[in-house]
């Protein structure tokens, strides 16, 4: 009962995200306001295109689930097989819900300006963005998993690795020109309600 609670809850709040980060006026002001500093950072300092590529290529599926795949095994390896499955459970669970809020918004990507020619644009749609989603989850997810099992201080470093890194990947995209703000936005904000719930999951089977 307390798990389809937990359900209702995050259904509601992603029901209210949805109407809030999809309206067209304010969403547009917001786009804009956060494109305009960031065209002028793309322009004085160039030299960060690639680091960005770097960063969207370590939040792209198959770093990120090879991250996964090397955390479950070795939590196998330690016992604890429980959160191995919890977390390869939360990342493809994830990425199923990454296709579709992607085919129910069908918002189309920005072109405003033209990516780099050596990164790869996915033909699909951008909200949310899947980069952000799934950084946000799977390196949550990690950071978790981290305070669970780590000394304090080893911990503490990791989670803000994790913080930072995902952080930093949702920004990546939009300097990049593949995401507008509100997709990435969006894809951290739903992947901190994905990840909530999966930890909800995870409590209460402890």
């Amino acid at each position: 009962m307390a798990v389809l609670f937990a359900i209702f809850l995050v259904l509601s709040s992603l029901t209210a995200l949805d109407t809030a980060l999809n309206e067209s006026a304010w969403i547009t002001q917001f786009n804009m306001a956060l494109l305009v500093p960031v065209d002028a950072l793309r322009a004085n300092a160039p030299w960060l295109t690639r680091p960005m590529v770097l960063l969207t290529y370590l939040g792209s599926d198959p770093v990120l689930f090879i991250l996964v795949i090397a955390v479950a095994i070795r939590l196998i390896q330690t016992g604890q097989r429980f959160d191995a499955v919890w977390l390869v459970s939360a990342a493809v669970f994830t990425r199923i819900a990454g296709i579709v809020l992607k085919l129910a918004f069908k918002s189309p990507r920005p072109d405003l300006i033209t990516p780099p020619p050596y990164i790869h644009v996915s033909l699909d749609y951008g909200f949310p963005s899947g980069h952000a989603l799934m950084s946000t989850v799977i390196l949550g997810a990690a950071a978790v998993l981290a305070a669970r099992y780590l000394a304090k201080r080893r911990a503490a470093m990791i989670v803000v690795c994790c913080v930072v890194m995902a952080l930093a990947i949702g920004f990546s995209r939009i300097y990049l020109g593949v995401h507008w703000p509100n997709d990435v936005l969006g894809g951290h904000l739903y992947g901190a309600s994905i990840l909530t719930l999966a930890c909800f999951v995870r409590n209460m089977h402890r």
